[in-house]
């Protein structure tokens, strides 16, 4: 039975022919339930204003002045480590071996059952061939090695040295050709069987200024990083000498996919106590290592530097370990020292760079490799100069910013005219507003956390600056002011000259023409 007196129609009169509506009418709705605040803010404010320049992932190389000038990596969509580097297509025909076909072969090569067989005898050819290289360019190489019975295998199509694969399991390697052929060569200096299979080969292009999005943290995200060195010469090859191996340690190449998707990961098997991998190295000042470790959830192994080694904790997937230490280093170690319960894990990616929080992976094969800073600068968006506001959703990848790390609005010229938003050495939050080269508003007393994402909206107009933070205002101010120059650039630093660069990850960046109110930039910077 329906209540007596509901509200149960809907009129364009107070009632029955009583009180009619004249007027214009956009839009009626009615709700069966009572709507939050929030809920009729957003409903019954009005039209909000548009932002001049708003972040877009898909047009930032465009949008900015980008530029590092070397290759560097990042976590994609799908969570894998991935180099701004590109492979292009596939060069070889039949690397499956389908059929016999394609492939030209040497005294001792045979193709059966979707595999190219090596069955050499000492002093015997033993290439197996086809045109795919152009001499100089640069390309990666995968093949699966199967049948392993002796011997080795390797890609003569390039200068020494030259790696040799004596083992089953899927390798990649990456060359400089030296021929138009790819010669795959069974050693013939010894005796060799073995099988090939699913051989690939695809041009590796260099993309040495595009911008990293980055999803390390979860979502899409535009990252930047400071200039740094890995100074770990090999760091993916634990087989190599420069890695030294206490006896009762076996270290097994490509035995697992690791988090760049590609089956490199070495497996670590320790038979007891108190061994350890380590690699030699000397160095002063602040550094920080990081290696990926996998093992059993629960069990713990050594990790880090020579007096700053720990236990850390296994949870059964890939994690990225982390050590600082201030003051001289002779070594990495991963150990079973100190009570270390896992003996079988897989270990990728070593790191050792100067600094005091890690930045993302820098791979080496034989040499110390550096990624260059990254400057990110000159947007110019069309705004009002005389007020606006100036958003973004920031983080910093330390605890304590050992630089200040600025975006900001400015004249190109020099920050004597500039709204600019960051993060202060130390933990603080930076937000300023200079005109004619006085501070209308300065405030760095908010404090911020390493990791941690923040919604910061900077209002500039003269006699009403705000800063809000999370959904809170946080300061104020009601100087008048008026620019001497124009606000004409944005870019990642304090005067689009390329000082102060910010270092970290950012979420979004906007560019409001004009003053929003309090509900608005509340709006905006709730978390």
């Amino acid at each position: 039975m329906m209540p007596l007196n509901t509200l149960n129609k809907l009129s364009f009169a107070q009632g029955i022919n009583t009180a009619p509506f004249f007027g214009n009418t956009k839009a009626l709705g009615v709700w069966k339930e009572a709507l939050t605040d929030a809920e009729l803010r957003s409903l019954t404010y009005p039209t909000p204003t548009a932002a001049t320049f708003d972040l877009d992932f898909n047009t930032i190389a465009t949008d900015f002045t980008f530029t590092r000038n070397s290759e560097a990596t990042f976590v994609n969509a799908q969570g894998l480590i991935q180099s701004t580097n590109e492979l292009g297509a596939e060069e070889i025909t039949n690397g499956s071996f389908d059929t016999d076909s394609n492939w030209s072969k040497q005294a001792g090569w045979t193709i059966s059952g979707g595999t190219a067989n090596a069955n050499m005898i000492l002093g015997g050819n033993g290439n197996i061939y086809q045109s795919a290289l152009v001499v100089g360019k640069t390309y990666e190489l995968t093949f699966t090695v199967s049948n392993y019975i002796q011997g080795y295998i390797r890609n003569v199509s390039q200068t020494s040295p030259i790696p040799l694969y004596s083992s089953n399991g899927t390798f990649t390697e990456r060359f400089v050709a030296t021929n138009a052929n790819l010669f795959m060569n069974a050693t013939t200096v010894e005796s060799t069987q073995l099988s090939i299979d699913n051989v690939s080969v695809k041009e590796y292009i260099t993309e040495t200024n595009t911008p990293r999005l980055d999803y390390s943290t979860g979502a899409e995200a535009f990252l930047l990083e400071p200039q740094r060195t890995n100074l770990v010469t090999y760091s993916n090859d634990f087989s190599n000498a420069i890695w030294i191996k206490q006896s009762g340690i076996t270290i097994t190449p490509n035995n697992s996919i690791s988090p760049d998707g590609t089956q490199n990961g070495s497996r670590a098997f320790f038979n007891s106590n108190n061994l350890q991998l380590r690699y030699l190295i000397t160095t002063v000042g602040d550094t920080v290592s990081s290696l990926y470790i996998k093992g059993l959830n629960g069990e713990t192994i050594g990790f880090g530097v020579s007096g700053a080694e720990s236990l850390v904790t296994l949870n059964g997937e890939w994690q990225r370990f982390e050590q600082y230490k201030s003051s001289n280093i002779s070594k990495i170690t991963i150990n079973t020292f100190n009570g270390a319960t896992a003996r079988d894990i897989e270990i990728y990616g070593a790191q050792l760079e100067e600094g005091s929080y890690p930045t993302s992976l820098i791979p080496t094969s034989g040499t110390t490799v550096t990624r260059n800073q990254e400057l990110c600068y000159a947007a110019t968006p069309v705004i009002n100069s005389e007020e606006g506001v100036l958003y973004a959703e920031i983080s910093k990848q330390m605890q304590n910013n050992d630089v200040i790390k600025l975006i900001s609005l400015n004249s190109g010229s020099d920050d004597d005219d500039s709204v600019t938003i960051g993060f202060i050495t130390g933990n603080n939050i930076y937000a300023r507003v200079k005109a004619n080269g006085v501070n209308e508003l300065l405030h760095t007393s908010f404090s911020s956390n390493a990791n941690q994402f923040y919604k910061v909206a900077l209002k500039y107009k003269s006699g009403n600056i705000s800063l809000w933070i999370n959904g809170v205002e946080i300061a104020t101010s009601t100087s008048t002011f008026s620019f001497n120059l124009p606000l004409s650039e944005l870019s990642f630093d304090f005067n689009g000259n390329n000082g102060l660069s910010f270092f970290g990850i950012t979420k979004g960046l906007k560019v409001y023409p004009k003053a929003l109110s309090d509900v608005e930039l509340q709006d905006l910077t709730t978390i």
